[in-house]
């Protein structure tokens, strides 16, 4: 019983984010994967390079035209381990670097490794894929851990409508291809605002309490009723205006139905919630296959021009893989932080079970890449962790009451602003 507290406490909810010849295939029942460029590349040492990058589709040449116009989406499902059934390592390389690969010519890993990496030389899977959470997660140690994230905990706030993330696309012309799309991701603190056609009951007891009378939760429709709150600080309100903007955008793109942001090329970060406190996700790489739909939510036909018949009401997505690299510190600082309980011994850094210590021995060995991009290769020390969240969403809108500030946490606990380290550990 003591342990499934901790796994309870655990628990991670993820709020989220082209370079060549990348495209989608195996588009069908809602899915779909990449098929890695296999074009010949040449190396820097003047060989020939040929691994088959993983990385999202390239920008359309297509004129930025169109009425430009915004969609939100928020996220319903979200997963970080393997598809259920499959061996399949999902993801994009995020170095530019086939590490291991014998179609690659021979070169060292992009960092400095621990003395005992957790995956002996930080080898990626095919095509290049960095995934050193996965790694990490699936690790035996680990195994009671993996199961609470991606099973109840992460899913339950989600369908409680408790947090969730927001994808909001700004410019975008609506259509199957659009060279210049702004897209801003946003942490929601639940749905606040009452729904127009009234709210629907809460009858899951796992959703704890907030809700209905004496509450300000209320459950999600997951369509565009659902306005969810987000905090005043990540957005912006034009004056005269009612609309919400996200005050941080980077530049994408839709390629064939499909969004993309390059952060390796662009810039930009990408939000993750850790229990109850905020970790950048840097150079965030992402493709996002979107579907058009009409105001009552019913998928739009696409005709073979790649054209619907009407323009889309709004957009759901099936599946996208968001990706990028957190310091690996920050990481296990905020789940450090997570409270177990009353107390001051009640956080998971207190770590009376030992529990907290096997998570950061296997985290900190698990470092693949350098925290910032521009250090590939410079053989500093790797103290990020390379990762793939699976997103779904449907749409979704942006309500005017504010998420409260208690989002993110102020108490740090296990001493005054705890902060995990690797030192003995590795």
């Amino acid at each position: 019983m003591r342990r499934s507290r901790h796994v309870r406490a655990f628990v991670v909810i993820l709020a989220a984010s082209a370079a060549a010849c990348q495209l989608i295939v195996g588009i069908g029942e809602d899915r779909f994967t990449f098929a890695p460029d296999a074009a010949v590349v040449p190396s820097e040492a003047g060989t020939v390079d040929l691994c088959p990058h993983a990385r999202p589709p390239e920008a359309p040449d297509v004129p930025d035209e169109g009425d430009k116009r915004m969609f939100v989406i928020a996220g319903k499902e979200l997963a970080l381990l393997r598809r259920e059934g499959t061996k399949e390592v999902v993801g994009f390389d995020l170095d530019e670097s086939c590490t291991c690969d014998p179609r690659s010519p021979p070169k060292p890993p992009t960092c400095t490794l621990p003395r005992s990496p957790l995956v002996p030389g930080a080898c990626d899977a095919d095509g290049g894929i960095d995934n050193a959470l996965l790694a990490s997660l699936e690790d035996e140690r680990l195994g009671f851990i993996s199961n609470a994230l991606v099973g109840s905990s992460l899913q339950n706030s989600l369908d409680c409508g408790r947090q969730s993330l927001l994808l909001v696309l700004l410019n975008y012309n609506g259509r199957r291809d659009d060279p210049s799309v702004d897209v801003g991701t946003l942490l929601s603190g639940g749905i606040r605002d009452s729904h127009d056609g009234g709210d629907l009951p809460v009858t899951d007891t796992t959703c704890g309490t907030g809700f209905g009378d004496g509450g300000d939760l209320r459950k999600p429709k997951w369509d565009t009723s659902d306005l969810w709150s987000v905090r005043p600080v990540d957005v912006n309100r034009p004056e005269g205006s009612d609309v919400i903007l996200p005050s941080k955008t980077t530049r994408g793109w839709v390629n064939d139905w499909t969004l993309s942001v390059d952060g390796r090329a662009v810039g930009g970060t990408l939000p993750l919630l850790v229990g109850q406190d905020l970790v950048t996700v840097a150079s965030p790489r992402f493709s996002v296959k979107l579907v058009p739909v009409d105001a009552a939510g019913k998928d739009l036909p696409i005709g073979a021009d790649g054209r619907t018949a009407s323009p889309p009401a709004a957009f759901r997505v099936p599946e996208a893989l968001l990706t990028g690299r957190a310091r690996v510190t920050d990481f296990l600082s905020a789940v450090g932080r997570v409270k177990l309980g009353g107390g001051p011994e009640a956080f998971f850094c207190a770590d009376p079970e030992g529990i907290f210590t096997k998570v950061r021995t296997v985290m900190c060995n698990a470092v693949d890449l350098p925290s910032l991009a521009e250090r590939d290769g410079r053989g500093d020390p790797c103290d990020a962790l390379s990762l793939t969240l699976r997103f779904s969403g449907v749409p979704a809108s942006i309500g005017s009451t504010p998420a409260p500030g208690s989002l993110v946490s102020t108490d740090a606990g296990c001493g005054q602003g705890y902060q995990a380290t690797c030192d003995d550990v590795r």
